[in-house]
């Protein structure tokens, strides 16, 4: 150990301790405020409680360092070697970490209020209930890291990179994740924070990221569930097969975001901009289909002049097979003995010409019976009450898988056959109808 080993108890405000090797070195509750500790090797020292606001710590070895409970307020460390660091319940508020090499470092409760984490490494550190509100994380390697209840409020997380991150709890209230990547990220419950003027409150809300900047973030297999995502701007996002199930997505704006395979069962996309998207094998069971098509218009992605875009728009209308709740509907059943799957499913009967049930039946499906009403959201609305049933009641999960049933989707919709007798399903969906009939002659379903 140097001369300057142990600094227990000593002053050494703003003292210039160049580039002297304090590894291991025992700190106690030493005042290192202001100092100039540029360029030290302070590996696996005790700096536990220490003091160093101010200090200038740009490029300095703090591997393995011991600084839980430290204030490092307005400290620059720039470059810093920080990784498996201890900073549980440190002070870094206005820090400079830039550049930082943070891996693996315990940031618990940590407080980084405006501190500067532009390209810093943090990747499967543990940031559990740290407070990072109005930090600048662009370009920021969080890949991997534990951000569980933290607080993300107004934070900078454009081009992050937030791979597999969880984010369980965390408050990313008017953050902006422009550019950022959340492949594989856990969003799950995150909470809103609420200020009282006597004291704050945290009060579960679902995931909230209401208002957040999210243009042409990466959210592939993300899971949103539930997530608040009102008036969020999604311009560009890639959302193939993320969770989005019982998300509010109110006058969201998600033009040209990609949402292939993503689950939007129960999702609220009232007066979403979806200009531009593909639904191709989104799962949009429970979601009003008929309000949301009249918004959808995906022949405008291709950006061409007034006469080419009609020509796109009267091909897609001509081409799509999505359902239309205007239109009388049809609500069916079938079965493949071969492979021991059953399905359910609507189609409009006289837009489709029986293509639907075509295609199953050359996939080896059998009908076991149908359901046709003149009113299409009534069999609408019968489909997301029977998925429900199988779902929830039954307990019965999807038996197939993507690209099991061709480009055509619905994989979705099936369940083994074996989980209910065709006899015992098709008594449940007479009763449905009949009672989702009465309803809306009793004016209790006037709306779908």
């Amino acid at each position: 150990m140097s001369e300057m080993g142990n600094l227990s108890g000593k002053e050494l405000s703003a003292a210039d301790l160049g580039i002297e090797d304090l590894s291991a070195a025992n700190q106690g509750v030493a005042d290192l405020s202001g100092a100039l500790l540029i360029g030290a090797n302070l590996a696996g020292a005790f700096l536990s409680v220490t003091d160093l606001t101010g200090a200038d710590l740009t490029g300095a070895n703090l591997t393995a360092a011991d600084l839980t409970g430290a204030d490092l307020t307005g400290a620059d460390l720039t470059d810093a070697k920080l990784g498996g660091a201890n900073l549980d319940a440190a002070v870094l508020n206005k820090a400079n970490l830039k550049g930082a090499y943070m891996r693996r470092a315990d940031l618990r409760g940590a407080v980084l209020r405006d501190a500067n984490l532009k390209g810093a490494v943090l990747s499967d550190g543990d940031l559990t209930g740290a407070d990072l509100t109005g930090a600048d994380l662009t370009g920021a390697d969080l890949n991997l890291a534990n951000l569980t209840d933290a607080n993300l409020t107004d934070a900078n997380l454009t081009d992050t990179k937030l791979s597999g991150a969880n984010l369980n709890d965390a408050d990313l209230t008017g953050a902006n994740l422009t550019d950022a990547n959340l492949k594989d990220a856990d969003l799950t419950g995150a909470y809103r924070t609420e200020t009282a003027l006597t004291a704050k409150k945290r009060e579960p809300v679902g995931r909230y990221l209401r208002g957040a900047d999210l243009t042409d973030a990466n959210l592939r297999g993300a899971n949103l569930r539930n997530a608040n995502l009102r008036n969020a701007n999604l311009q560009g996002a890639d959302l193939t097969d993320a969770n989005l199930r019982g998300a509010n997505l109110r006058d969201a704006d998600l033009s040209n975001a990609r949402l292939d395979w993503a689950d939007l069962t129960g999702a609220d996309l009232t007066g979403a901009d979806l200009t531009g998207v593909d639904l191709t094998g989104v799962d949009l069971t429970g979601v009003d289909r008929t309000s949301m098509e009249l918004e959808y218009r995906p022949w405008a992605a291709f950006g061409r002049g007034s006469h080419q875009a009609k020509s796109d728009e009267n091909r897609f209308r001509k081409e799509s097979s999505g359902y239309r709740g205007d239109l009388p509907g049809l609500f069916y059943l079938v079965d493949n003995k071969k492979n021991g799957a059953a399905k359910v499913g609507i189609t409009n009967k006289e837009r489709t010409n029986g293509r639907r049930l075509r295609h199953l039946r050359e996939l080896g499906f059998e009908v076991v019976k149908t359901w046709e009403r003149a009113d299409g959201r009534l069999i609408q609305q019968l489909e997301t009450q029977t998925l429900v049933y199988i779902r929830k009641t039954l307990g019965l999960e999807p038996y197939l898988r993507k690209g099991d049933l061709g480009e055509t989707g619905g994989w979705t919709e099936t369940f083994s056959s074996e989980g209910v007798s065709k006899e015992e399903l098709i008594d449940w969906v007479d009763l449905k109808l009949l009672q989702l009939e009465e309803e809306k002659a009793s004016g209790i379903a006037d709306k779908f």
